[in-house]
């Protein structure tokens, strides 16, 4: 009988941990201040904001509220393009959301791991 416990307990636990902060289906949460990351620490979400950069290496996206997410290694993911463009751009960007990893010396966070980049604004 402790056994059953301890298993539902251990697949319930999984089942919040894997479910991270994700709105449902394939559709990304959206994370708009500071109060919504912990919220949504592990999920699918999708950011807008001024696009930056840190050392022409890491991205950065400062949201309205003034939070920025790190984007680790953005000039990995984006490989073969200008993306120093982007500076100064509005952007929005989805990915999987981590609070207090960065990867990024100095950085302890909040940061992206980035599955999808566009330009919010119309000019390209």
């Amino acid at each position: 009988m402790k056994t059953v416990s301890l298993l539902a307990l251990l697949a319930l636990a999984a089942g919040c941990a894997s479910g991270g902060g994700t709105s449902g289906g394939s559709e990304p949460a959206e994370v708009k201040d500071r109060a919504d990351l912990e919220r949504f620490a592990g999920g699918y979400i999708s950011i807008e904001g001024k696009f930056g950069h840190v050392e022409t290496q890491h991205g950065t996206v400062t949201l309205r509220s003034g939070v920025i997410i790190y984007l680790p290694h953005f000039d990995l993911y984006k490989q073969g393009d200008d993306w120093l463009k982007y500076v100064g751009r509005s952007v929005r960007v989805e990915g999987i959301l981590h609070t207090y990893a960065t990867g990024i010396a100095g950085a302890p966070g909040p940061s992206l791991d980035v599955r999808s980049f566009e330009a919010a604004d119309p000019t390209e």
